[in-house]
């Protein structure tokens, strides 16, 4: 099949039919995501209970992360993802069925906000790890590209999509629709060829794994970087479950509409952002470009926190979700292109931990187990002796001695806690600062949406190149600046484009760290790495999602919003200082690492300091 160079993924079968399949599936996703923000402060009108729900629904990241991670490793993948995705699909039809009984309340919304955090933490992990069987290395950096633009195209759309339809007939036709959206998807996974199945494991055990990946983590610098940004902006950024529904309701005084269109904005500037990447071919994008990322999400961010008006945050927030993409793109590429293909699936655990929370260690751990690297068939590549706990502590050393690991799961956690909880702080900002309905607050959605597209496309243009962890930065500081000028603006027209370059900045960010984790971890280490960034992405949401709700209940959605693009400006800023001190982090790792488990054998082994 001959496809231009920015599409070449496309080129494998199973990769077409499982990211058509996704595509569908995510705009009935974000049309939920819509719904149940904008169904909570119906019932409630409470920014604290909207950011619980949010809280409840990313939880299980930081507490079963390492369990499901054990699971992706030891069974099929595709029947594993059949299975997370029926769960999902029912979790929809569930909260579609209460809603037109007239029966829902307000804790159905949050036992199933918890039941779908739940399936969502044994979905991610699986998921991310059955990339690379569907495509190969060659095509890797293009695939999570062309799955960035599609989450953010998916972002653009359902927001809007399900403004409108509240605002006319209520949230259960967005309930019902994305219940039906998930068969899309199961069929395609059922055409699937691709199975990964599990390989015999020697003894030793699944801990011995999890600390191998650790150790290699720990040990590379690169790797150890790219999970510290991804931390860091997890903890900092991506939290747009909870600041756009605020900044949309409490700020600009949106409804549903224009909450939706304020997350559409990001996900337009995503979107934007992954294309943009699907450029670079199959070069991993450079560090600097996954940092530029990163400054644009964070700077976004801030300048959202400035601004009062439905315009403004638009652009602010496509610009959010350009930068959070290429980053969080750049972050999963650079790991599992660096990372040995033993060691791929930790690796990527660890990224999913980084990605999902800022918890104690102990608890990142849970995740870190959640990948084990995989060959081209999917399946995992024989085990040293050691038992999991052995190949958790090798990831986590790995990560942790190895600096621009260190440093972008550091990043993907402040923005993740500070700036990704559009759907907490959107609906309320939509609401109560912009007076909007639903139809106001699918649109500011939407204008998030907008603006991670824009930014996805961007950084397809980057090829098969890593993005620099210095448009990383850039990236960050984007989405934190237009998250600060969004908290200064009170009309709908001023809050759209902050709300655009918001997003625009959040998906170069989100990207750039992805991309720089993939590429950097060995294959072997790569899932415990891609685990540390899960974690720092998705574990940290509860949190960003509990502060921001809880501020903006105490101070208002502008004072949320300001401080929560401050804070992520703010780390930014030590990271930019220790940066200029110390010289760029080493993508290898330091001495104080080495692996505990007996060396592995093969091409993909891993890589002699």
């Amino acid at each position: 099949m001959t496809v231009p160079s920015g599409l070449r993924a496309l080129r494998h079968r199973d990769f077409r039919l499982f990211w058509s399949g996704q595509l569908v599936s995510l705009v009935g996703t974000w049309m939920q995501s819509v719904a149940q923000a904008w169904l909570v402060l119906q019932l409630t009108d409470s920014p604290f209970r909207l950011g619980l729900v949010s809280t409840l629904q990313f939880l299980p990241i930081l507490l079963f992360s390492l369990v499901t991670g054990a699971a992706a490793d030891r069974f099929p993948k595709r029947r594993m993802l059949l299975g997370t995705q029926t769960a999902l699909a029912l979790q929809a039809l569930t909260l579609a069925a209460l809603v037109f009984a007239g029966q829902v309340r307000y804790w159905h919304v949050a036992v199933l906000a918890l039941l779908y955090g739940c399936a969502n933490v044994l979905d991610i992990p699986t998921r991310q790890s059955f990339v690379v069987e569907l495509v190969g290395r060659g095509d890797l950096v293009n695939a999570i590209a062309l799955n960035s633009a599609a989450f953010n195209t998916a972002r653009i759309v359902g927001p809007a999509a399900a403004g409108l339809l509240i605002g006319r007939f209520g949230v259960g036709p967005a309930f019902l629709l994305n219940g039906l959206s998930f068969l899309v998807v199961i069929g395609a996974l059922a055409a699937v060829r691709a199975e990964g199945r599990p390989r015999p494991r020697p003894p030793g055990g699944v801990l011995a794994e999890v600390g191998e990946g650790l150790r290699y983590a720990l040990a590379t610098p690169r790797v150890a970087m790219v999970l510290g940004l991804v931390l860091t902006m997890s903890v900092c950024v991506f939290n747009f479950n909870v600041s756009v529904p605020l900044f949309a309701r409490n700020v600009l005084g949106a409804g549903a509409e224009g909450f939706g269109f304020l997350m559409s904005a990001v996900g337009f500037g995503a979107v934007t952002g992954a294309l943009s990447l699907a450029t670079l071919g199959g070069r991993r994008p450079p560090l600097a470009a996954i940092g530029v990322a990163a400054v644009i999400a964070c700077t976004g961010l801030v300048a959202l926190a400035t601004v009062g008006r439905f315009g403004a945050a638009v652009p602010l927030l496509f610009v959010i979700g350009f930068g959070a993409i290429i980053f969080m793109a750049g972050c999963n590429t650079t790991l599992q292109l660096g990372a040995p293909d033993e060691l791929r699936g930790r690796v990527m655990g660890l990224y999913a931990l980084m990605f999902g929370g800022s918890t104690p260690i102990l608890s990142f751990l849970v995740v870190i187990g959640a990948l084990a690297a995989v060959r081209a068939e999917g399946r995992p590549r024989p085990r040293p002796p050691g038992g999991v706990l052995a190949e958790i502590g090798e990831g986590l050393r790995y990560a942790l001695a190895t600096p621009r690991v260190a440093m972008v799961l550091g990043l993907v956690l402040t923005m993740s806690v500070c700036v990704f909880n559009f759907n907490v702080s959107v609906p309320l900002f939509a609401r109560n600062v912009l007076g909007a309905g639903a139809e106001g607050f699918g649109f500011l959605m939407s204008a998030v949406g907008f603006g991670a597209v824009t930014g996805a496309l961007s950084l397809a243009t980057l090829g098969g190149r890593r993005p620099p962890l210095a448009a990383i930065g850039v990236a960050a500081v984007i989405a934190c600046t237009g998250l600060v000028a969004l908290a200064t603006v009170g009309r709908f027209g001023a809050a759209v484009p902050l709300l655009f370059v918001i997003g625009f900045g959040a998906i170069i960010f989100m990207a750039g760290c992805n991309t720089t984790l993939q590429l950097g971890a060995p294959d072997e280490l790569r899932g415990r790495v891609m685990g540390l960034y899960a974690l720092m992405f998705g574990g940290s949401t509860p949190i960003g999602s509990f502060l921001v709700g809880s501020l903006a209940e105490v101070a208002g959605v502008r004072v949320a919003l300001m401080a929560a693009g401050a804070t992520g400006l703010a780390v930014l800023g030590a990271i930019a200082l220790w940066w200029r001190r110390r010289g760029a982090p080493r993508d290898t790792p330091t001495g104080s690492w080495s692996r505990r488990a007996a060396p592995r054998r093969g091409p993909s082994g891993l890589p002699r300091p």
